[in-house]
């Protein structure tokens, strides 16, 4: 699931940057 969760916020990172921090502030959902 870790990898699926990735690549997505992956895809998101550059239409969101500051989805990256809150991502990264908060743990990912299981």
């Amino acid at each position: 699931m870790m990898e699926g969760g990735q690549s997505g916020i992956e895809r998101l990172l550059p239409l969101l940057p500051n989805t990256e921090k809150s991502y990264m502030a908060a743990p990912l959902p299981s």
